[in-house]
């Protein structure tokens, strides 16, 4: 028999991980004060995010490049209340640099582009349009690029360098971005974004 009601039962669901790492994340990032355009990157990387969220997490390459304090904050267990301040700000921008480098699709140096910068070649359209190497959502994804950017932003707000990495970063992540059906950045973002105007 069908009982008369239903008892109101109140079920405890976990919070899923990745819900949990990317509220950290968003906290930790718009909390940066970085120059231009730091935000800009930040709110891209949430589309991506949101975008990418049903598919499985991915995970950057060339680890071995990635700079010492970052590699340590991740092998600890990527804390975001625990980022370490870098200790030596030319070596961090040097390493960064070149583990960015290395994580560029390789399109984008198969065109001869004037300049000594340790910078990609500033190409950011390809026939192919594969950014695998980038496409990578997750806590183990793009998002440490970023949090590596916002370490050398707290330790060297001003550095040229580091303004010239956020330009390339933004370039990219604007192409990560440049499918078809654009959703909204995850509602965390907004949340933080909106508590963060009401302090």
């Amino acid at each position: 028999m069908r009982p008369d009601y239903m008892p109101i039962v109140n079920i405890s669901v976990p919070e899923r991980e990745p819900i949990k790492w990317l509220e950290s994340a968003t906290v930790f990032l718009y909390a940066v004060n970085c120059v231009d355009p730091w935000q800009e990157c930040v709110c891209l990387w949430a589309q991506m995010e949101s975008e990418i969220m049903v598919q499985s997490a991915g995970r950057l390459g060339s680890a071995e490049q990635r700079p010492a304090e970052l590699s340590k904050w991740f092998s600890s267990g990527r804390n975001y209340e625990k980022v370490p301040e870098i200790q030596d700000v030319k070596t961090f921008g040097t390493s960064w640099l070149a583990w960015w480098y290395a994580l560029q699709p390789q399109w984008r140096f198969e065109k001869r582009v004037s300049g000594n910068s340790r910078l990609p070649p500033a190409v950011y359209k390809d026939v192919s349009g594969n950014w695998k190497t980038l496409h990578k959502g997750g806590p183990t994804g793009f998002v440490i690029i970023l949090v590596g950017l916002a370490m050398w932003a707290k330790a060297s707000p001003q550095s040229r360098d580091l303004k010239g990495a956020l330009n390339d970063v933004r370039q990219c992540l604007q192409q990560l971005v440049s499918a078809p059906a654009k959703r909204s950045a995850p509602e965390v973002a907004h949340r933080t974004s909106k508590r963060q105007k009401n302090v």
